[in-house]
């Protein structure tokens, strides 16, 4: 699940280089080194403006967190991209075709020579569409790896598109070069697929090996999960914040949770058919009969999720102030009323498993135009807003500032426990 909601610009920079060996990679460069040893699963984040070309509201492209790969084609030309959002919600790579330079991936087909396409949709951001191509893909120093990847063209194939990606596709002018999603609860991606052919689209269902998938879990080692490392931030955010995304779980010397974090690690295991629960305590201005005692609220949600593809928490709550309605903005025609509460609200979430482990932790919300109106910061660990689906509690990116967040895969093992699971470390 992808749910960004706000931005800002900056000048793209796009690296180019010939790698005649996919394998060869300078030394300490991209990646860290520590001790003599190289680090050669650490990928750099970063949330910073993007030059999109056209001036973008503020509200269109904060908190996106982004990371730089390395794509090749079948002839060795490679290109190093930058600005790639991370995306705990989604599975799969897709670039934007306008952001390939140097490379010229080959087309994808099925057994009748028609080209493979996918249309991948996002709640709240429309879809991304687009032609099904191979790629030799390097993730910081791991080897290479050959996967499929969605190029992401709103003009490909069939004119008007298929459905379900006839409506609103992703904008040109969205605030990253692509998306890279790392999902870890299936392989494959949950898009719908085609087979395309002079003009015409029809459905197709692909072998697994031609979806387009997580590409950590296609690595040799350290495929059995990632940690997403961000620093905390200041309550009123700030202009950018950068942090590590690790490869694997206990799989290294660099990885291991009883090192890599200061504090322990809270683990809630996951259940792939039954979706984790959220409940949130808060307090209601109103008395409990007349002794003038506030009362807790409970609010129950049957769904829960870590998505670093959204960029707020996003939740329903009647009892926090909504923004005016002035101030909302529009993004691919839908309108998000975001939480202005007068006064900073803090509650306490619980997440629930059904193995019986629980999370604990705690949110803070805060006016959203106070924040993000009258200033040029990105970063922010307070924002919320209601997306309108009553039963689902998402913790975005404002949930890992300020912490280690594991991400364990299904049918993968770690020091952590069998996955799929979540897991923290407070900084």
């Amino acid at each position: 699940m992808r749910i960004t909601l706000m931005a800002r610009t900056l000048r793209v920079k796009r690296h180019v280089l010939k790698c005649a060996v996919l394998a060869l990679l300078p030394l300490c460069t991209s990646v860290a080194c520590d001790g003599g040893e190289i680090i050669t699963n650490a990928m750099p984040l970063e949330v910073s403006a993007f030059d999109t070309g056209i001036a973008l509201d503020t509200s269109v492209a904060a908190n996106v967190l982004t990371t730089t790969l390395t794509i090749c084609d079948a002839n060795s030309n490679c290109q190093t991209i930058d600005h790639i959002q991370v995306d705990t919600g989604s599975a799969g790579l897709r670039i934007f075709k306008g952001a390939l330079k140097t490379v010229d991936l080959a087309q994808i087909v099925d057994n009748q020579g028609k080209a493979l396409a996918v249309c991948q949709t996002f709640a709240a951001k429309g879809s991304a569409w687009g032609p099904v191509q191979a790629a030799s893909v390097k993730l910081a120093s791991e080897p290479a790896i050959l996967i499929p990847v969605q190029v992401i063209d709103a003009t490909f194939g069939a004119q008007p598109r298929p459905s379900p990606c006839d409506g609103q596709v992703l904008p040109a002018e969205y605030p990253a070069n692509g998306i890279l999603g790392i999902e870890g609860n299936r392989r494959g991606d949950s898009g719908v697929y085609f087979t395309c052919q002079a003009n015409a689209c029809t459905e197709f269902t692909p072998s697994d090996p031609q979806r387009v998938a997580n590409p950590v879990l296609a690595l040799p080692v350290d495929n059995n999960g990632v940690i997403i490392n961000l620093p905390a931030i200041s309550d009123n955010g700030q202009a950018t914040a950068y942090g590590t995304l690790v490869l694997g779980i206990g799989t290294t010397w660099d990885n291991d949770p009883n090192t890599y974090s200061a504090n322990p690690v809270v683990t809630v295991k996951l259940n792939t058919n039954f979706p984790l629960s959220a409940t949130t305590i808060t307090r209601t201005s109103e008395s409990l009969g007349n002794t003038g005692i506030q009362t807790p609220v409970f609010r129950w949600f049957t769904q829960f999720a870590l998505d670093t593809g959204s960029n707020a928490y996003f939740f329903t709550d009647p009892n926090i102030k909504r923004c005016p309605q002035s101030s909302g903005e529009k993004i691919l025609n839908v309108e998000d009323p975001w939480y202005c509460p007068a006064t900073p609200t803090n509650f306490a979430v619980a997440v629930g498993a059904i193995s019986g482990s629980a999370w604990h932790f705690q949110v803070w919300i805060r006016d959203k135009t106070a924040l993000t109106d009258k200033t040029d910061s990105l970063a922010f660990n307070d924002l919320g807003s209601d997306l309108g689906i009553q039963d689902t509690f998402i913790a975005g990116l404002p949930f890992f500032y300020g912490k280690q967040v594991y991400l364990g895969y299904a049918k993968k093992s770690s020091s952590l426990g069998d996955g799929p699971l979540y897991g923290y470390a407070l900084h």
